[in-house]
């Protein structure tokens, strides 16, 4: 049992240490991502050459935010919060 108790410590040191934050900078790099996706211009005045890789590069970050980042984000907080939860009975 004492040996349970030290893996379950383990795992939640290690959710300490490492997921939460790593979700911390995650959600930062999102902001700077959303801040730059948003300050790219609606339609740049150029040739058409310009305008497909303005809009390439939004969709690359609309992309990158709403199919990995944000899906990291929430399931690293969801394995972070099951951690919790599942220590909370042994401190009680």
């Amino acid at each position: 049992m004492k040996e349970r108790e030290d893996s379950t410590l383990d795992i939640q040191a290690a959710v300490q240490e490492q997921i939460l934050p790593s979700v911390s900078e995650l959600k930062a790099i999102r902001e700077r991502l959303r801040a730059f996706q948003e300050s790219l211009p609606d339609m740049p005045d150029q040739g058409e050459e310009e305008i497909d890789a303005m809009t390439e590069l939004r969709s690359v970050l609309g992309c990158v935010l709403l199919d990995s980042i944000g899906p990291a984000i929430r399931d690293l907080q969801a394995v972070a919060a099951y951690v919790a939860k599942r220590r909370e009975p042994d401190e009680r």
